[in-house]
């Protein structure tokens, strides 16, 4: 098959790389090598994730595995309701900053965390075998996670300190998963929010967040007089700043605002970072004592590392990620964002300075 590998699963272009039948099998494997009983799947707004649902469902539900269907979520949610649901696994159907025109299935396994490439191997070098059906085909659910994953969120930042301010706020989540809940999350603290490229499935401009694809949010931001700006890709993993002068922060000193605040309020001094990420986080780590470990790229090596050297924070610079611990071990936009509002609130700090 002409799929190609990814860190955790499998990506192409809907129709050529990536097809339902793929799907189907790549589902099908997943649930009989790791002997799945219940399982969350998830998607982005990308138009072919609903038939590629549609496949995976099949696939899980002749293997025998029960589904908790979740549809149009973040990534970061769809991870966080595996370990909500104490699913044994879940799959993920998003190509991330991708164009639209692609699409990928992510495989994730017991407490929402992303397979390793050694552990999806496993699956994808029995996907071409005969198909597993299973005597007892699986059922399915379905259960909106958004009102959820951002309670949970809520929990996990000064919700008084950000109220205070009264941020203006402006949100792009690109047509993307992030639409339907980071809006609504930071609308919650207070803050006046300002959405554009709000519809879900309408990409009017590039999926991934960087130069051009700004445009609009800086507009916006010098428009409405607005703190700050934050954008998403198309499943809200990562997250972007324009400051408040309407100006692109670098993905990588953006997060570096959170994990500066994270590091000053923990007494675990440890950050986990991959190795593309700028040294920034270097001299974040000295200036707080801390000590860094360099992971390997890709999302499933940062947690991977962070739970061998127990840190708490994690970052992917290069990816505009945040990965806090006590939330959940995934690379979260949403989770970012508000922790960089709470940053400016508790240092009554513009994010310029």
């Amino acid at each position: 098959m002409s799929y190609i590998r990814s860190h955790s699963g499998i990506r192409g272009i809907y129709g050529k790389q990536l097809t339902p039948l793929i799907a189907y099998k790549l589902a099908n494997k997943f649930a009989e090598q790791f002997k799945l009983e219940k399982v969350v799947i998830g998607r982005d707004t990308r138009k072919s994730g609903l038939p590629i649902k549609h496949a995976i469902i099949s696939g899980f539900l002749t293997a025998g595995a029960n589904i908790i269907d979740v549809d149009i979520a973040p990534t970061p949610a769809i991870l966080y309701s595996i370990k909500k649901f104490n699913a044994d696994g879940g799959a993920i159907i998003s190509a991330s900053h991708n164009p639209p025109e692609w699409n990928a299935i992510k495989l994730a396994g017991k407490n929402g965390l992303l397979l390793t490439s050694n552990e999806a191997g496993r699956v994808l070098d029995k996907i071409d075998e005969e198909e597993y059906v299973s005597s007892k085909p699986g059922k399915i659910v379905r259960i909106n996670i958004i009102d959820d994953y951002i309670e949970e969120l809520i929990n996990h930042v000064n919700i008084e300190a950000i109220r205070k301010y009264s941020f203006k706020v402006v949100v792009d989540a690109g047509g993307g998963a992030g639409s339907l809940s980071t809006p609504k999350l930071i609308s919650k603290l207070d803050c006046k929010v300002f959405s554009i490229n709000s519809t879900p499935g309408v990409f009017t401009r590039k999926i991934e967040p960087v130069g051009e694809a700004l445009d609009q949010l800086k507009l916006a931001v010098k428009s409405v007089n607005a703190d700050i700006g934050f954008a998403h890709d198309c499943d809200a993993d990562r997250l972007v700043i324009v400051d408040e002068m309407g100006r692109e922060v670098r993905e990588d000193y953006g997060i570096a605002v959170a994990v500066n605040h994270e590091l000053s309020k923990t007494s675990n001094k440890k950050l986990v970072v991959n190795i593309a990420s700028s040294m920034v986080f270097r001299d974040i780590a000295n200036k707080h004592n801390a000590e860094i470990f360099w992971s390997k790229v890709g999302e499933s090596n940062v947690v991977r590392m962070m739970i061998e050297v127990n840190s708490d924070i994690g970052a992917e610079g290069s990816s505009g990620g945040l990965i806090l611990k006590k939330f959940h071990y995934a690379r979260d936009g949403a989770l970012a964002a508000i922790k960089i509002l709470e940053a400016m609130a508790e240092n009554n700090k513009k994010i310029s300075e």
